[in-house]
């Protein structure tokens, strides 16, 4: 870590409230790509029909569930960042006010 490295509980709180809001966008985006606009169809007629279900059946066990975790991970990482946020704060108070009883 660079000695230049500062944060204030503040923008803490700001950071966890980000990454929290950008998790549930992609939950949605997660959501959007559940509904492909392709189906086995659309993969050359009978022949390739298997490729059109494995491809829908891709979609859904592989890429939107990625998504979804990558949701969650960010999720995890906006309540770490606020758990120390909280942490931070509880410190700073109570030195506060051990430094006033030493006064």
């Amino acid at each position: 870590m660079s000695d230049n490295y500062q944060t204030t509980l503040d923008e803490m709180s700001s950071i966890g409230g980000q990454i929290e809001g950008e998790a549930e966008s992609i939950d949605e985006q997660a959501t959007a790509l559940a509904q492909s606009v392709l189906g086995p169809s659309d993969f050359g007629g009978e022949k390739y029909h298997s490729y059109g279900e494995n491809y829908a059946a891709g979609i859904d066990d592989k890429l939107v569930k990625a998504v979804q975790e990558y949701a969650r991970q960010a999720r995890a990482l906006a309540e770490n960042v606020t758990q120390s946020y909280r942490t931070y704060s509880a410190l700073e108070d109570e030195e506060a006010a051990r430094m006033q009883g030493l006064g």
